[in-house]
């Protein structure tokens, strides 16, 4: 389990996104395709450019492998990342979902505010790194429950 931790928070890591979107050239041609969808589904999840979905597929299997995880939590680590990358596009704030029991994770809300805003909400499941970064913006939804 903590070498799935490992290679979540590695995946996440805030310089990738950090670069897809303040370095025009690489957001038009890798990641513009993803953002076509303003009102996130789940199938968008997976819908993205060939360079952008094996950038992610070989920094998912190298930090995996650079970290050494057993082969059980490179495969629990990668059922979950399908999982929250789908929960994170499905348009729904459902009541299960783990963004409600984790406070440092972001969800469908602030999944599609980032589809919403481009220049917000970067870190694909942490929220630290848009705290930490100053690109963390509230969703709609939070505004409404205050």
């Amino acid at each position: 389990m903590e070498c799935s931790h490992k290679c979540a928070e590695t995946n996440s890591t805030f310089t990738v996104f950090v670069f897809l979107f303040r370095v025009p050239w690489l957001y038009r041609t890798i990641h513009q395709m993803h953002h076509q969808h303003h009102v996130p589904f789940a199938l968008a999840a997976q819908d993205a450019s060939s360079a952008e979905l094996l950038s992610l597929l070989l920094l998912a299997l190298s930090s995996a492998w650079v970290l050494g995880c057993h082969p059980l939590s490179e495969t629990l680590f990668h059922f979950l990342n399908s999982w929250l990358a789908v929960e994170d596009h499905c348009g729904y704030n459902l009541p299960w979902a783990l963004h409600k029991l984790l406070p440092y994770m972001g969800g469908a809300p602030y999944h599609q505010t980032h589809h919403q805003k481009h220049s917000t909400n970067f870190a694909p499941y942490f929220t630290h790194w848009d705290y930490l970064f100053g690109t963390y913006c509230k969703s709609a939804l939070d505004f409404h429950s205050e």
